[in-house]
């Protein structure tokens, strides 16, 4: 079963989360089997004092997202949040967890109102409305804590697409901290979510160039123009645990940590 996060034990009372990809993207986890596996995996953690969570998703279900964002809120651990290339729709919600949350100036954050594509009759595609109604009101609150803003003033925001360099996120108090640009990591998924919003920024994506392997399809997010950018396939297969070597390998050779 092919998962969306990986956590990992990094010292005595110390763990870390990275959520790369779709959150629940795997057509076979349901809603509930999604939370039920991420409070346990976050379980086997034991009794942490600080949990670093790296943020790099297009966003996907707003029901798994909010009961993500639940059990991570529940956690007395320290959270730091690194939004390591885009934190958008529900990965977004789930980055106000932090504690603090830090994101470099190239990198994107984003939020709207919560989407659905149902389909059933009159009486479903009400349910479904006021359900998706009630997801936005708990956004909306999520949302208001954090950045300080009135919340009649996130739901406005949220009425279209609202995305935010890293520097606008911290003007607005959807962050804490501004790092300085550099190369961010590949985003699975994030090719279909610009093409589910068309009025996505740039976001400094470029096609990966053809290659004679099978790391063909990937793309790139560089940082001004770096030199020698690294591809990274876009493909499903790629295991959580590559793309996080593939991250701490640029990170080292940028920030030197």
């Amino acid at each position: 079963m092919n998962k969306f996060y990986e956590f990992k034990a990094v010292a005595p009372a110390k763990g870390e989360l990275y959520l790369y990809g779709e959150i629940a993207s795997d057509a076979i986890w349901g809603d509930e089997v999604t939370a039920a596996q991420f409070q346990k995996d976050l379980s086997a953690l034991g009794d942490i004092t600080a949990l670093d969570l790296h943020i790099n998703s297009p966003g996907g279900n707003c029901f798994a997202g909010m009961a993500i964002y639940s059990i991570l809120a529940r956690n007395t651990a320290k959270k730091t949040v690194y939004i390591d290339g885009i934190a958008a729709s529900m990965a977004c919600i789930v980055a106000m967890v932090g504690d603090k949350i830090i994101i470099p100036k190239n990198a994107t954050m984003m939020f709207h109102q919560s989407m659905a594509a149902p389909t059933g009759n009159k009486v479903k595609l009400r349910m479904i409305a006021d359900a998706l109604e009630r997801v936005d009101s708990q956004q909306v609150d999520i949302l208001a804590k954090k950045s300080g803003n009135k919340p009649e003033e996130i739901a406005s925001m949220m009425e279209a697409d609202h995305f935010m360099t890293g520097a606008e996120a911290v003007e607005q108090g959807f962050a804490d901290e501004l790092e300085e640009p550099r190369r961010l990591v590949a985003c699975a998924g994030l090719e279909k979510f610009i093409a589910q919003h068309p009025n996505a920024p740039n976001l400094d994506i470029e096609p990966e160039e053809p290659q004679a392997t099978a790391n063909q399809g990937g793309f790139l997010l560089p940082v001004n123009g770096a030199d020698n950018p690294q591809p990274v396939s876009d493909k499903p297969t790629d295991s959580i645990a590559e793309q996080r070597k593939h991250f701490t390998a640029i990170r080292k050779k940028i920030i030197g940590v």
